[in-house]
């Protein structure tokens, strides 16, 4: 496999798993757990720290799958036109993890925050659109220079330049540690997602306020959603109110989850024509 095919390799893995990203942060919804961890975390006795600590476990199994499921794809596709190695496969599957696992936790961070204050930013959406501008901006330039879209797509395998959008091009900066045949960026690379991750976790670990009414709620919405996807039905049409509840610790949160739940959808103590 020759240098420039490892490069295309590289890009077109960090532009996959970047798509993955760049939508989720464009997304209105968004969930630290789904349905069942939530409901078993947040209303055991279970401290924030322990919680937090799961949610950072969760968002590792989770880049252990995103990073799989991109290595069983390359098999599959590309592995009919290239000779992947198996060094190389690993170092992709290594590369392509810590990748998402360091948005993962970025993005953790922002959310829990968001839920302490009670009111969004516009980080996400910023960070999102700065990436998607940046690459559409390193495709267009490149495209009027060289007049062909396959040229300017290639050309981004080799610009060092690239590796300051951000996003996908700080995920193939790490992708190209293994084709750089150099052992400061290989190092260097891999130190800083190594290190950021350790500090976000730690950061994620001692976020401190209230946020387990909010997580539940978008826990169980996440969960409709994504069963309602694998069923093939609509979302459901009825209408949700604004409505709090003052939640109780340990087995009273359960009653306080469920009462909400029916002043949000005017459910509670609706009387019958008998």
């Amino acid at each position: 496999m020759s240098i420039q095919q490892i490069a295309i390799t590289n890009l077109s893995v960090s532009a996959i798993v970047s798509g993955f990203l760049i939508i989720s942060l464009f997304s209105k919804k968004q969930a630290l757990f789904y349905q069942v961890d939530a409901h078993f975390l947040f209303i055991g006795p279970y401290s924030t720290k322990q919680i937090l600590g799961y949610a950072i476990l969760f968002s590792l199994s989770q880049s252990v799958t995103v990073a799989l499921g991109i290595i069983f794809f390359l098999c599959v596709i590309l592995g009919q036109l290239f000779s992947l190695s198996f060094v190389y496969l690993l170092y992709l599957f290594w590369s392509t993890l810590l990748f998402f696992f360091f948005w993962e936790l970025v993005t953790g961070i922002w959310y829990i925050n968001e839920l302490i204050r009670e009111r969004k930013t516009y980080f996400r959406l910023l960070l999102a659109s700065a990436a998607l501008l940046g690459s559409l901006g390193f495709v267009g330039f490149n495209y009027f220079t060289t007049n062909h879209l396959l040229e300017a797509l290639l050309s981004l395998t080799n610009q060092t330049f690239f590796y300051f959008v951000p996003i996908i091009g700080l995920g193939k900066w790490l992708m190209d540690g293994y084709s750089s045949q150099s052992l400061s960026h290989l190092l260097l690379s891999n130190g800083f997602y190594l290190l950021s991750c350790l500090l976000l976790s730690v950061r994620l670990c001692t976020l401190k306020g209230y946020f387990f009414e909010q997580a539940i709620q978008d826990s169980e919405e996440a969960s409709e959603v994504l069963q309602e996807a694998l069923e093939g039905k609509n979302h459901d049409s009825t209408k949700v109110s604004d409505a709090s509840v003052a939640y109780r610790k340990l087995a009273g949160a359960s009653l306080s989850k469920h009462i909400l739940l029916m002043k949000k959808k005017k459910e509670s103590f609706q009387p019958t024509n008998g």
